[in-house]
């Protein structure tokens, strides 16, 4: 079967504009490693991961061949597919604008529980003495503060044995950033300028 996943470094690019651009007293000069995904200095490091629902990856790709494209340019086959897997097509002014899925379904923190458990036993083969974890949401909102709290109250208790930890860990979902600082067990979160946004998403694509 043909990928239509985006590639990793797409991810890893993204989640250092989003942190340079709106947390620019914390991050700068961020690059692009291994072990952890993205380095500030030695001795700090960024894991990035990502959480799916159903034929999500598989759906992104088609929506990144018809983004910005005039719905009647469209070829209804892609529609189609898109609606086989159980997405529908979001459009301003006749022009695609995103994708979501077409029922409803019950939301869940378990994508990022998982992610987190994942990424939190690997930890230990980094060698920066500060390291943050970046997790790329759904690209449509699907997390409220509530389901944030709770992940990271659950996350704090899972590693609180560890000689390793996380400090923090950021959920970026398109329109907002939550930043779950462990240590503390306290949860911020802050809605995000769609222009930059954008900005940042342009730059991951030219990098990629």
């Amino acid at each position: 079967m043909e990928n239509h996943s985006r590639s990793k470094n797409y991810y890893e690019y993204l989640a250092k504009y989003i942190l340079e651009e709106f947390l620019p007293q914390d991050f700068c000069n961020l690059t692009i490693s291994d072990r952890p995904d993205i380095k500030q200095s030695d001795k700090t490091g960024i894991e990035v991961t990502r959480t799916f629902i159903a034929n999500q990856a598989y759906a992104e790709g088609i929506f990144e061949q018809i983004k910005n494209k005039q719905l009647g340019e469209i070829s209804p086959v892609k529609i189609s597919k898109l609606g086989r897997l159980g997405y529908r097509v979001l459009e301003n002014k006749g022009v695609v604008a995103g994708i979501c899925p077409r029922e409803a379904f019950w939301v869940n923190i378990e994508p990022l529980k998982k992610a987190f458990s994942e990424k939190l036993r690997k930890l230990r083969d980094y060698q920066t003495d500060k390291t943050y974890l970046f997790i790329h949401a759904p690209m449509f909102d699907l997390y409220d503060d509530a389901d944030i709290r709770d992940f990271a109250a659950w996350a704090a208790e899972l590693q609180k044995d560890y000689s390793y930890q996380y400090s923090k860990v950021f959920v970026y979902q398109v329109t907002h950033l939550s930043i779950c600082s462990l240590q503390e067990k306290q949860v911020t979160t802050m809605k995000l300028d769609q222009s930059k946004v954008h900005w940042c998403c342009e730059q991951a694509e030219a990098k990629a």
